[in-house]
């Protein structure tokens, strides 16, 4: 991750279903796309996991830190979400955090969450022990799950125009020409480009998984130190509700005896993504 939001975490809740599923339009150069079996139907839809039936959870509520300096705000009630029954992975294995604003996230159960909202996004972190109260957030050099909005109708188009320069230059180019045209400060997006040790599959025009390798740098790492284990992730455009681009980063690091368990994560992300749930 970069940027001044992944950086600091000095950071509501976007459409995600807003965004386009269609399988057409350009690609960035050396990227790939996944066979089409299993695509064309809305991401929610998908079996190659999961059943249809579904059970109730109950979502691990996360205590919020309100900005710089404010006081953590304590954790809300959400509703029970619908999950899909597990065909690899048990769904004991797995909760939903949350906090009131910002995303969701599916991690590993029994882990501990910490959240943060403000004007240019929000993010959501968990971890096997629990994150300290602070800002700005310590680096995670171990394992962890984490997801961050970027809000581009607020001071968060800055990073949204930067990871668009890097994942999505053909869809958002109008976007990132208006950031740049306004004068601020701000990176030469021209010069930004995929990570080249990334391995990126993009799904549609708006959305892709990827995985950065173990010990290198990549749009997986700047809140993850790199290590011995790889980052994997998903980033996705979507329509937030001022009708301005959000983008969504889901990042996760297991350890290698967890490789199941972790793609069954971003499969559920996917999902998530893909249908009508709220603050995923």
């Amino acid at each position: 991750m970069t940027g001044l939001l992944r950086s600091s975490f000095g950071v509501g809740r976007p459409d995600l279903a807003g965004w386009s599923r269609s399988l057409g339009g350009p690609l960035p150069n050396g990227a790939s796309r996944p066979s089409a079996v299993g695509h064309q139907r809305p991401l929610c839809c998908h079996e190659n996991r999961f059943g249809r039936q579904s059970r109730s959870s109950n979502p691990v509520a996360c205590p919020a830190i309100g900005g710089a300096g404010a006081e953590p705000r304590a954790a809300p009630h959400p509703a029970p979400k619908s999950l899909p029954n597990q065909t690899t992975v048990g769904a004991a294995r797995i909760a939903y955090y949350r906090a009131a604003e910002g995303p969701g996230v599916f991690a590993p159960r029994g882990w501990h969450c910490q959240t943060w909202s403000g004007s240019n996004g929000a993010f959501i972190i968990v971890t096997p022990s629990a994150p300290p109260q602070i800002i700005p957030r310590e680096p995670v050099k171990g394992r962890g799950v984490m997801a961050i909005e970027s809000y581009g109708g607020t001071s968060g188009r800055f990073d949204v125009a930067e990871v668009s320069a890097r994942l999505f230059p053909d869809v958002m180019a109008d976007f990132i020409a208006r950031v740049k045209a306004e004068g601020f400060p701000s990176p030469d997006f021209s010069k930004i480009k995929p990570y080249p040790d990334d391995k990126y599959t993009y799904l549609n025009p708006k959305l892709v998984t990827f995985t950065t390798p173990a010990h290198h740098d990549g749009i997986g790492t700047g809140i993850f130190v790199p290590s011995a284990d790889p980052v994997r992730g998903v980033v996705s455009l979507a329509a937030g509700d001022d009708h301005e681009t959000t983008v969504l980063q889901y990042d996760l690091r297991l350890s290698p005896s967890d490789d199941r368990l972790a793609q069954a994560l971003i499969d559920l992300e996917l999902q998530c993504i893909g249908s009508s749930w709220q603050g995923c």
